[in-house]
């Protein structure tokens, strides 16, 4: 039931996961943090992977042992990755 207002949004949107072209995150100039887990899917990971492509300057952390619930698992580590990234920007 915690989840229920993220899967109401996901079920009832007319496009849930929209196109994130290449072009419109390249062009993005402000400093960004990329979060993933460890142990995330693979698809999630490949995604990961290719906004570090396109966005070299956007600093990317790998939780240890998380997966795409690193929040949830890791709530220290993220925390700390976060806070240190806003620390420097």
């Amino acid at each position: 039931m915690s989840d229920i207002r993220e899967w109401k949004a996901l079920t009832t949107s007319r496009d849930p996961f929209p196109i994130l072209y290449r072009d419109a995150v390249r062009g993005l100039k402000v400093p960004t943090l990329l979060i993933t887990g460890e142990k995330t899917l693979n698809p999630l990971r490949m995604i990961i992977e290719e906004l570090s492509r396109v966005m070299p300057a956007a600093e990317r952390v790998t939780i240890p042992g998380a997966t795409h619930d690193m929040w949830l698992e890791e709530p220290e580590a993220c925390g700390k990755a976060t806070l240190n990234f806003l620390g420097r920007h």
